[in-house]
């Protein structure tokens, strides 16, 4: 290389110019590739050949400035080179300059090839890139071309949050389309209802149920109509609802969880969401909880407080059961009476027989008591003496705990047990 200012030529290793001091040129590898309409080339060799004849003309051009140092017009140095018919052929020792510079030309062209394409200058990289491969990059053409298609985050946390069997809730779902299925048929949430929402932890759906479920105990103890086929209703109900709306109960139930373990910017916390979805035994464990409180608060508690035991009426005991019951007797008959204590335990009591006849009366009234571990029990009365409606009152703590309504007649009331 020779100096730009007089034309002296550079030592290898210099920095400055031996005869003026100016700094040696630098070449930009920038300038040598990238340009405003940047060349396309097919390989390395045409590049270096490229940047040869670059630094050649470079030389020769430098020589033709005028010296700084005068003011008048100085003669044009061709160096050692030689102008055939307008072209610029460089001497053999232009060419031997050229060719020890070509080795670090190389070295800037292969670390050029090697350095990692930086994201934040994407234009310097990939017109480098198409520079050695000889094509255009569509990233070069369009920064944004090159970027993949967002993934569908919403997707990928609830496949985390479901664990076990996504595709069988994606299909139940059908995600793939913009409205969800509200109505599908689940057989385990069929058999299993508050067991199978423990096992996919649906507390709060356990709990909802649970609460309906003591709400309508306690209509049906008030009004006096409980019965097993009402309790079998209930239950197939119940059965019917979670295999039909399961799937979608479990839909809302997954939505709310990624509602609630999701940034401002979009993102889901999946290890959250992993451990708060999926399966598990323990909520099989607490489901069962669920269910015998479940069971302990209607029987104990609201049966206790809101159920009145009925008191059966007959002729007769056998084997702790009564015979013949009837609600009509005779003056003369001898009624055998049965209750149960809504607790199913004995203590002490009082018995008041009531007579319905413009208002209400009491007519007799006495104390009896039993072991506590009784549930009931059967014992018998002589008939009033006087015709009418009569109520008997099983009465414990103030409280009226069996109750039941019996007639006196003037007639005989079972003829078959008197003899004439």
């Amino acid at each position: 290389m020779y100096c730009t200012k007089c034309g002296t030529k550079f030592a290898d290793d210099a920095k400055f110019c031996s005869s003026c001091g100016s700094p040696r040129p630098v070449i930009k590898r920038e300038e040598l590739i990238i340009g405003q309409k940047p060349q396309v080339y097919e390989n390395k060799q045409e590049i270096a050949s490229n940047i040869t004849k670059q630094v050649v003309e470079g030389h020769l051009e430098e020589t033709r400035q005028e010296p700084e140092s005068t003011g008048k017009q100085t003669e044009v140095r061709e160096l050692d080179g030689q102008v055939h018919n307008g072209n610029v052929v460089p001497s053999n020792q232009q060419q031997k300059d050229v060719e020890k510079s070509l080795p670090i030309i190389e070295n800037d062209i292969a670390l050029l090839e090697e350095a990692p394409m930086k994201k934040e200058s994407p234009a310097v990289s990939e017109l480098a890139a198409a520079a050695f491969y000889g094509n255009t990059p569509a990233a070069a053409q369009d920064p944004f071309a090159a970027e993949k298609e967002p993934v569908d985050e919403r997707t990928e946390a609830l496949k985390v949050f479901i664990g076990k069997n996504v595709d069988y809730y994606f299909q139940k779902w059908n995600v793939s389309s913009d409205v969800v299925n509200k109505s599908s048929w689940n057989w385990a949430a069929f058999f299993l209802n508050l067991f199978w929402a423990g096992y996919r932890k649906m507390y709060g759906l356990i709990g909802i149920f649970i609460l309906v479920w003591l709400v309508l105990d306690g209509i049906i103890y008030s009004l006096g109509i409980n019965s097993p086929a009402i309790d079998s209703a209930i239950g197939i109900a119940t059965a019917v609802i979670f295999g039909f709306c399961g799937n979608y109960y479990y839909y809302l139930h997954a939505n709310r969880k990624l509602m609630k373990y999701k940034d401002p910017n979009g993102t889901y916390y999946n290890q959250f969401l992993q451990i708060k979805g999926g399966t598990s035994g323990l909520g099989v464990v607490i489901s069962i909880v669920g269910v015998v409180a479940y069971s302990f608060i209607s029987i104990s508690i609201l049966y206790s407080a809101l159920v009145t035991e009925t008191v059966a009426f007959g002729y007769g005991e056998n084997a702790g059961y009564l015979t013949e019951q009837a609600d009509e007797f005779s003056v003369d008959d001898e009624i055998y009476y049965s209750f149960y204590f809504p607790d199913n335990r004995g203590g002490e009591f009082k018995v008041m027989i009531e007579k319905v006849e413009n208002g209400v009366t009491v007519y007799d009234s006495w104390y009896d008591e039993i072991p506590p571990d009784w549930p009931g029990l059967i014992s018998s009365m002589y008939a009033p003496q006087e015709e009418g409606e009569y109520v008997m009152k099983i009465i414990r703590d103030n409280d009226i705990v069996a109750e039941g309504t019996f007639y006196i007649t003037g007639q005989i009331g079972n003829v078959d047990s008197y003899e004439f």
